[in-house]
């Protein structure tokens, strides 16, 4: 398991870069996985075999807090927010033509990023899927009446400590206290409550509205894990990953890159399956998050050609498997968006049992694969609730408090609950 920050470098960003010049890339791909200069390198490496005469100029900016910089050429994008970004002309639609192998891409990432039936907002290159994690040896948390959150409530219960850190073998680990963690899951549930995504790019309701019987759901949640436990800071960003290995809690709440930070030996101990997002008494969809990589718009014919070739490197079944390492090397368990990707690390002796418990995820044998994107004003909508869910599960002035934490190290982006709560 990875010990402190990759990056302890001070808590701010670096300025946006300068506009590229004629022959050089300004570049940001998507800071919340273990190891992102492990995919930069990949990604340098596979650039200079293309022999393009073009540059990277790498640089990075904070996705859920700030639309991307008109100065970066390429940047990866979160696809909860492309239809936003496409109304406020901050991402060029690129033609289903120019997608490398499109047919090999996996159905929630085109759907993820489809503008129309010809164009896509972004090429996908990363997936993701909220999981819960549990010891193999728990046998109720494999029946089917835990797909739902009142269900796995029934099973888990109340937690009875009121400590951050739960018990040997009971509670919930998981960290309510991010705006846009919980705004997505309030997102999720209100998709399995109505059936029906928010249309896009309709405006995202403001002030938002809290339904009450989602809410409930925030709360069995909160019930599950103790308040102190879903408040807990984790300022290393590695504890509750440490506590499951210790023995602690029933199971952990993360997303699947979580198996990065297990120690070897204890990870194949570890079941994972999707986070329930039903509120009802019946297992719902299973939304899939998509990362694509965007042009920006009005570039020079050359340099946006040369974008797009980047563009559909990164994305590419090679770069994502070497970007993704060996179990010995220490592999990132990315989600794929491309099943020649998810064929390859199933190939892998070393990874493929977590790939293939992965892949019964993506197919959907309970739950059913579904995309994730919201309208236009999610930017607004999805801070603004999520700090009136915070309030609602911890108090009236738990936002203001979590508001007032210090801002942690560009790092943090890279341990689980940096990951899990895409913010620091």
């Amino acid at each position: 398991m990875t010990a402190g920050f990759p990056h302890p470098e001070g808590v701010a960003l670096p300025e946006p870069p300068a506009p590229s010049d004629e022959n050089t890339l300004n570049v940001a791909l998507y800071p919340f996985i273990p190891n992102p200069p492990k995919y930069q390198a990949t990604v340098e490496q596979a650039w200079a075999e293309t022999g393009s005469p073009f540059k990277i100029g790498w640089s990075t900016y904070e996705p859920y807090k700030e639309p991307p910089p008109e100065t970066l050429d390429l940047f990866a994008f979160d696809c909860m927010f492309i239809d936003e970004l496409l109304a406020k002309e901050k991402i060029e639609p690129i033609d289903i033509s120019e997608v490398d192998e499109l047919m090999d891409l996996m159905e929630f990432a085109v759907a993820n990023t489809a503008v129309g039936e010809t164009t896509l907002g972004g090429i996908p290159y990363l997936g993701c899927v909220s999981t819960l994690f549990y010891r193999a040896t728990d046998k109720e948390l494999d029946q089917p009446e835990t797909f739902s959150i009142p269900g796995l409530f029934g099973v888990m219960k109340t937690a009875q400590y009121k400590t951050e850190r739960p018990q040997p073998g009971e509670g919930l680990m998981i960290g309510l206290d991010g705006k846009t963690t919980d705004a997505s899951l309030y997102a999720a549930a209100w998709r399995s409550l109505k059936n029906v995504w928010w249309p896009t790019p309709m405006p995202m309701p403001m002030p938002p509205t809290v339904e009450r019987e989602i809410l409930k759901g925030f709360f069995y949640l909160r019930e599950m894990a103790g308040a102190a436990q879903a408040k807990f800071p984790d300022e290393t960003g590695l504890q509750r990953v440490a506590w499951m290995e210790e023995g602690y809690g029933r199971a952990l709440v993360g997303f699947a890159e979580s198996m990065a930070f297990f120690q070897p030996q204890l990870l194949g101990q570890i079941r994972l399956r999707p986070l329930p997002t039903s509120v009802g008494p019946s297992p719902e969809a299973t939304p899939f998050y998509t990362d694509a990589m965007g042009l920006r718009p009005n570039m020079p014919a050359a340099k946006r050609a040369a974008a797009l070739q980047l563009a559909n490197l990164i994305a590419s079944e090679p770069v994502f498997v070497a970007a993704c390492g060996t179990a010995a090397e220490g592999c990132q368990y990315l989600t794929p968006t491309r099943q020649s990707s998810m064929d390859t690390m199933l190939a892998s002796a070393e990874v493929v049992g977590k790939y293939m418990e992965l892949a019964t995820i993506i197919e959907g044998s309970i739950y059913e694969p579904t995309p994730f994107r919201l309208g236009v004003g999610v930017s607004q909508w999805a801070p603004a609730i999520g700090a009136r869910l915070i309030n609602e599960i911890f108090g009236a002035d738990a936002a203001a408090e979590i508001d007032a934490r210090p801002l942690l190290p560009l790092g943090y982006r890279e341990t689980p609950a940096g990951i899990w709560r895409r913010e620091r």
